[in-house]
């Protein structure tokens, strides 16, 4: 679809405040987005953050992951060019 076409050019994905739990993160793939350079999942239900969330999008800089309630973080789920991790509460 041309939504879906054009959506792959997006560099900012915001998701705060929707009430995202650990299951429902399957249904994104943050490694469609080309040039997606932000995510922000702040203010969710969020106990953990995968491998597979963020890891495979190189343009990837700032990941908001602040307000949730990480308990755990799998190693290597950050790839190396993300400069901005945040985790406050």
């Amino acid at each position: 679809s041309t939504f879906m076409k054009n959506s792959q050019n997006l560099r900012d994905i915001y998701l705060s405040h929707t009430s995202l739990q650990d299951f429902d993160m399957k249904y994104f793939d943050f490694s469609l987005f080309e040039f997606l350079a932000t995510v922000s999942l702040s203010h969710n239900m969020l106990t953990i953050v995968k491998l597979s969330y963020f890891n495979k999008n190189d343009k990837l800089k700032i990941i908001n992951l602040s307000f949730n309630f990480i308990k755990l973080i799998e190693p290597n789920s950050f790839n190396s060019g993300i400069r901005i991790i945040e985790l406050s509460n």
